[in-house]
């Protein structure tokens, strides 16, 4: 049980330290025309793990056809981290 904790500390100090670096490829992915699924793929192939992974199921989740706010509210929910709060809140509104 501690083990868990402790391997969510360290997988979610990894994930905000590459969270701004995600959020750089998706804004240039939407300056070039892309779309919201689009940037996500992208940024799950540019970033190491385990945000790769989130950006991953993030994408499986949308070509199944939930929302954009839907999947990133998942998302800060997994994550909980107030970084992807925001980044969940500012894609919704986008």
């Amino acid at each position: 049980m501690k083990t868990d904790i402790l391997f969510e500390k360290k997988e979610n100090k990894l994930i905000s330290n590459e969270l701004l670096r995600a959020i750089i490829i998706m804004n240039n992915a939407f300056k070039s025309g892309k779309s919201t699924i689009q940037a996500v793929e992208i940024a799950s192939q540019k970033l190491p793990k385990p945000i790769s992974s989130e950006f991953k199921r993030m994408h499986q989740e949308m070509k199944y056809g939930l929302s954009v706010d839907v999947v990133f509210d998942r998302f800060a929910k997994r994550i909980k981290l107030d970084e992807a709060e925001y980044l969940s809140s500012s894609l919704t509104i986008l």
